[in-house]
This record gives C-alpha cells, sequence and structure tokens, in this order.
C-alpha cells in the first residue's frame, strides 16, 4: 500500500513538473503593419515660405487591399496615420485608399481613389513554439497613383517594427 501511495505521489510530481507553462506572445512578436502617416507640403500664405506638417485627413477614408475583400482601415474621418499588413503569402501588395469628400458648393460626396502599392523581400524568423514564425519585410519599395497622393516619402525600407513610421504620404 505504501509503494502505491508512494507511486501515485511520484508520478503526480512528474506530471505538474513537466507541464510548460502557457506563454504569452507579446504584441511586438506578430510581423509588423507598414505604419503610414499623412503630411502637406504647401506654400505659407503669410510667410510665403515652404511649409511641411503631418496632417489629419478631414475626409472620410477606406482602405482595403486589392485581391481580398478585408477592409483594412474602416471608414473613419480625422486620421493622421494608418497600418497596413503586409501579405506574408506574397512579395508585394496593394491597398485602395477610397477618400469621400463633401463639396461645399455641391453639397455631393465626391469620391476619389489612390492606389498604394508595396514591394519588399520576406524573412521569416521562429519566435517560439507558442508564437510560431513571425516576418520581417526587408528591401520595401513603395509606388503609388497621384489622384489625392502628391508624393511619398520612404522613412524605413525595413520593416521590423510597426512602432517606426515607414511611409509618409503627402496630400495634395
Amino acid at each position: 500500500m505504501k509503494f502505491l501511495i508512494k507511486l501515485i505521489f511520484t508520478l503526480a510530481a512528474v506530471g505538474i513538473l513537466s507541464c510548460s507553462s502557457d506563454k504569452i506572445c507579446s504584441d511586438s512578436t506578430p510581423s509588423p503593419s507598414v505604419a503610414v502617416e499623412f503630411y502637406k507640403d504647401t506654400i505659407n500664405k503669410k510667410t510665403g515660405k515652404h511649409d511641411v506638417f503631418k496632417y489629419t485627413l478631414p475626409d472620410t477614408l477606406t482602405v482595403q487591399g486589392v485581391g481580398t475583400d478585408s477592409i483594412v482601415v474602416k471608414p473613419e474621418r480625422n486620421l493622421q496615420r494608418v497600418l497596413l499588413p503586409p501579405n506574408i503569402m506574397t512579395d508585394n501588395c496593394t491597398y485602395v485608399f477610397t477618400i469621400y469628400k463633401l463639396n461645399p458648393k455641391s453639397g455631393v460626396r465626391e469620391m476619389t481613389k489612390d492606389e498604394l502599392k508595396f514591394t519588399y523581400e520576406r524573412k521569416s524568423q521562429f519566435v517560439s513554439h507558442e508564437c510560431g514564425f513571425k516576418f520581417d519585410f526587408l528591401n520595401t519599395t513603395f509606388e503609388a497613383t497621384e489622384n489625392r497622393f502628391d508624393s511619398l516619402e520612404t522613412l524605413q525600407k525595413d520593416i521590423t517594427n510597426e512602432g517606426q513610421t515607414a511611409l509618409r504620404i503627402y496630400f495634395k
């Protein structure tokens, strides 16, 4: 009987000690999105000097991935920054920015669309058994149409941290 109690106790102790703790992946673990900020580049009417400033888009913006039915940015106003997830299955992806602006003269909402395409090299990294793999996106290049977009400025070619702005879009 003592042997049976010792055996049960030993098996229970081994079972408890052999369990691994469930690690929760940190927020920095997933593959980063591309952080995009909006800017405006104008001539100051009072001073006549060149003026660049962070732009709050007053119009309604929706962003959708081409070839997908998912909306990345739901219709929203007063945005200065968006996060766009690269496609981990391919070396490029394209997003359509749909902007609705109310024409003050006619009272009609006018729609314009711009496309932003980025191309990159995927680099996979094993994080852990619990978290799996994460991807970084290297040598990223950006190109866009210019309906409401005026120009692009690349700040980060290697997308490894979505906390850092990778791209500035200048609006007309």
